[in-house]
């Protein structure tokens, strides 16, 4: 619901904006619930579309079942992601997916347009992890890919043959065997679209092509949990001007819910100094301070 307002919020044409949800329930019975719950009161439900993964044809289901086989947690969740173009109707040419736990500080057509950026057979849109993350893959030639926020040419990956068989190596599995895909020990695991992007960018397969670097300030991460790494603070550096907030780490919960209580994040500034100034979690001295001055010094409206 937040990074619904959050986007209205800032949208100079909110009434062109679509939002496309994917659930595992019955569409009218969710909807009836929606229009029911205080926190929807407002909200564009008439510009909700919501589709249904149980609805969808038996060999759409049965390749996500396969390409899910080695992931774990919430990771066969995410996996619907690289198969959104067998999700959404064929209408939808492209689509601009999004976590929850994100906050934009600018309109959400500015992304959009880095569709236009897109070179002739690059199908997807992503940002790089900003931590020492995906050693194996970087170490490959791959690039470690965060699926926080992602840009999918649904209608260049329906028309793409290369795309559709790169899919079904990996749902082939047999991982760690000659003639598979490479992939980590243990498969795709607990972060499921992101882990299947990076391994899918190293040298050996030749599926780089397919993925367009987006500008870090587009998806600019805040977690921590990799800080006491060597040149942490190297990958985090970012050059582009923050546009949008990922709040990728669970002891920076309370912060992201605060900031998101202003849809327009004119309070920024404000919340970051009550955070620094009363939360245990940013004291001084901790990498949690560091990262909660940076978002104040490039996220913040000044």
């Amino acid at each position: 619901v937040s990074i619904i307002r959050n986007i209205e919020a800032l949208a100079a044409r909110a009434e062109a904006l679509r939002y496309h949800m994917v659930v595992d329930r019955s569409p009218a019975s969710l909807r009836r619930a929606l229009e029911t719950r205080p926190s929807w009161r407002g909200m564009p439900l008439a510009r909700l579309h919501l589709h249904n993964t149980l609805q969808l044809p038996q060999h759409v289901r049965e390749l996500h079942r396969r390409l899910s086989r080695s992931a774990t947690g919430p990771g066969s969740i995410y996996l619907w992601k690289p198969l959104m173009h067998t999700v959404l109707p064929l209408s939808i040419r492209r689509v601009i997916v999004l976590d929850t736990d994100l906050f934009l500080f600018a309109d959400l057509r500015h992304l959009w347009r880095q569709f236009d950026r897109f070179a002739p057979g690059e199908l997807l849109g992503l940002a790089q992890e900003q931590c020492p993350s995906y050693q194996e893959v970087r170490a490959l030639g791959g690039v470690g890919y965060n699926g926080g926020v992602q840009l999918l040419r649904l209608d260049a990956m329906r028309s793409s043959a290369a795309y559709a068989a790169a899919i079904e190596r990996y749902a082939a599995g047999g991982f760690g065997r000659p003639g598979a895909p490479p992939m980590k020990e243990g498969g795709i695991g607990w972060l499921g679209d992101q882990t299947l992007y990076s391994w899918m960018s190293v040298n050996s397969t030749g599926f780089r092509a397919f993925f367009r670097d987006l500008p870090c300030g587009w998806n600019r991460q805040i977690g921590t949990h990799m800080a006491g790494w060597p040149r942490f603070w190297r990958w985090h550096a970012c050059g582009s001007p923050c546009r949008l907030l990922h709040g990728n780490f669970v002891g920076h919960k309370r912060f992201m819910e605060h900031l998101k209580a202003d849809p327009s994040g004119a309070s920024c500034s404000a919340v970051v100094a009550s955070h620094r100034a009363t939360d245990a979690t940013f004291r001084n001295g901790t990498a949690d301070a560091r990262m909660l001055d940076v978002v104040a010094r490039t996220c913040c409206k000044q």
